[in-house]
């Protein structure tokens, strides 16, 4: 069996490989929101469950309303989270208890209804295409 020239193998790798490559970047763009999503702004979770500082330890160890409470500090001040990676999140403010489409950006439940069809409110964090947290949200899940 005749092996195939070098060139030839090069350009079907990379007419192969590159469609790959700009499918995962484009569905880590598209994932990171979609339009029907619904945002809480800054001033109605205020008004649901105040303003504590962020305390990595209490976010990281607290219940939901522990977590709610920081919301808006997070939200206010999110620099300490933008370019982190995923994994630098979870040492950060432990394993993720939410979640957003695919599993790809963390997510942090802080209020959940104790009715069936009541409203789940989580804190997101959306990822870039170099999977590190471009922005951080309040999400109904």
């Amino acid at each position: 069996m005749k092996k195939w020239p070098r060139a030839l193998r090069l350009c079907l790798a990379v007419i192969l490989i590159f469609p790959l490559g700009y499918v995962a970047w484009g569905v880590a763009e598209v994932v990171s929101e979609m339009p029907r999503d619904e945002f809480m702004s800054l001033e109605t979770a205020r008004k649901l469950w105040g303003e504590s500082p962020f305390d990595a330890d209490k976010f990281k160890n607290g219940d939901e309303a522990a977590r709610a409470s920081m919301a808006v500090s997070i939200l206010k001040n999110p620099k300490p989270f933008i370019g982190k990676t995923v994994p630098e999140l979870r040492q950060i403010l432990g394993p993720q208890t939410g979640f957003y489409r695919f599993d790809m950006n963390p997510a942090y439940i802080i209020s959940e209804s104790d009715k069936a069809d009541g409203d789940t409110w989580q804190i997101l964090f959306l990822i870039d295409r170099h999977y590190k947290i471009k922005s951080v949200k309040i999400h109904k899940n």
